[in-house]
């Protein structure tokens, strides 16, 4: 597991010191925690504690990200729902977690866990098993979910794929694009034998055993 850095160690001594409810802030693919400050600053201002939590390994910059990508490679969305748990269990209160794409998903896992006070995922990441992806993802990404090495790569996507498939649906804007791990879309892009309307019903155990 990823040893909280001390930039989180900060954000955690500050959540607790405040004695208000924590909101804990998840990236998703292709952005850093970074991409939350107006966010966080945002519900500061409005009388809560927001905390930024890393992916594990995550650069402190966009240029760092860009020159070390193999330092991005082959992290599992366990491994970082893994991370924010031991964030939150550092916690004095139960925290709402807000997440956005793929961190949409983490924290819906996270709420799988029963770790979270309230929820709220913005354009989540699908599970693995439902299918179809929505038609932004497929052209941004669609590439990469056919080559077998994906999985074990940090990958890159152009401004242009990233400003479709992004932030064209989401209120996320980015100048810059840096790499992401490439070993969630795989697990995304896997279909199961669960047919219809039972996929729903199945949401909680499969995002806790197949993520």
């Amino acid at each position: 597991m990823a040893p909280i850095s001390e930039r989180e160690s900060r954000e955690i001594e500050a959540a607790n010191a405040s004695d208000t409810t924590p909101v804990v802030f998840i990236h998703g693919l292709w952005l850093l925690p970074g991409s939350w400050a107006n966010w966080a600053d945002f519900f500061k201002q409005a009388g809560y504690a927001p905390l930024t939590p890393d992916w594990p390994d995550d650069p402190e910059t966009v240029e760092e990200a860009r020159a070390a990508p193999d330092a991005l490679a082959r992290k599992t969305l366990k491994q970082v729902s893994d991370h924010t748990t031991e964030i939150i269990d550092a916690l004095d209160k139960k925290p709402a977690v807000m997440g956005h794409s793929t961190g949409g998903l983490l924290a819906q896992m996270l709420a799988g866990r029963g770790l979270s006070a309230a929820t709220v995922a913005i354009d989540p990441g699908v599970f693995r098993g439902v299918l179809p992806l929505p038609a932004s993802v497929l052209r941004g990404v669609g590439p990469f979910l056919v080559n077998p090495l994906t999985r074990g790569r940090a990958i890159t996507l152009s401004f242009d794929q990233f400003k479709y498939g992004w932030t064209r649906r989401t209120a996320f804007t980015t100048p810059t694009t840096w790499p992401g791990r490439g070993s969630p879309w795989p697990r995304w892009a896997t279909p199961t034998s669960t047919p219809g309307p039972s996929r729903r019903s199945t949401r909680r155990t499969q995002i806790g055993a197949r993520c």
